[in-house]
């Protein structure tokens, strides 16, 4: 084991050498989806995958009382094909349907009404407000109960890292979440990385919504949290040194803190200017 590391870290000083030959590269798996598993009426087990979006279904109109889109699939567990479905949901107690899915007739060609519904939709799936069962549909034929367990439930978090690749393989792996103690991270750039004497030195700027899920209304809607950090990765690949700034915040109501750096010499870190 022994051979094999000192093998590997060998391999690490020849290419950290060669600027062109590694790079580190951001990595950002979104978790604003949810998957469940169940039934329909207790006998035929179906799994469904549904995306929230900010996007209105109703033109010229957005407010967090406006039904917004979703979009997803469904399928029977026996057939393992995917059915399409499109629909709305809204959560606010003016709300007339928490969430409505529709399976269109042809999915490459649909339109929703004035009220987002799909006129003569083959299946319709609907959770009325202040309730948490949901009912299928089948055309004008009997509702039948439905009852789905999160297999993975929808969440505004996300797992950020930064990649170390190597000829395009990669080779460790950052959490930033951990490092920076935020859940949600929502964009990642790397201003500089340099490397010195087979350690690693980063600078980076990282941000998300102040007000997830807010659709860009209500207090800080629109805001961003942003900051700008300093890593140092030791030549074992561990994180040696990580220190961030934090440049921009509606939630507290400091802006603009300008934070000094070089990027040709990232090894000197951050600091308030």
């Amino acid at each position: 084991m022994m051979k094999v590391l000192v093998i590997f870290f060998i391999f690490l000083g020849y290419y950290a050498s060669a600027q062109h030959s590694w790079v580190f590269e951001p990595h950002i798996e979104f978790e604003t989806y949810s998957v469940s598993e169940g039934t329909i009426d207790g006998k035929y087990a179906i799994k469904m995958y549904l995306e929230e979006s900010y996007q209105s279904c109703k033109a010229n109109e957005s407010s967090r009382w406006t039904p917004h889109m979703v979009y997803g699939w469904y399928m029977y567990q026996k057939v393992g094909r995917k059915i399409p479905l499109i629909g709305h949901s809204c959560y606010a107690d003016a709300c007339e349907t928490r969430l409505k899915l529709f399976v269109p007739t042809d999915f490459t060609n649909y339109t929703l009404d004035e009220n987002c519904d799909l006129p003569n939709a083959k299946e319709v799936f609907t959770i009325q407000p202040g309730q948490s069962q949901m009912f299928w549909q089948m055309g004008k034929g009997e509702p039948l109960p439905v009852q789905l367990k999160d297999v993975h439930p929808f969440s505004f978090t996300s797992k950020a890292r930064i990649l170390l690749l190597m000829q395009g393989i990669e080779m460790a792996s950052f959490n930033l979440n951990e490092l920076s103690q935020k859940e949600l991270i929502e964009d990642v750039k790397i201003l500089a990385q340099k490397s010195i004497n087979g350690s690693f030195h980063l600078i980076i700027e990282y941000s998300h919504q102040s007000n997830p899920g807010s659709g860009g209304h209500g207090s800080c809607g629109a805001g961003v949290e942003a900051y700008t950090a300093y890593i140092k990765i030791a030549q074992d690949l561990t994180v040696e040194t990580f220190e961030q700034i934090q440049v921009e915040s509606c939630l507290s109501n400091d802006n603009n803190v300008d934070v000094e750096y070089d990027l040709n010499r990232p090894e000197l870190g951050i600091r308030e200017k």
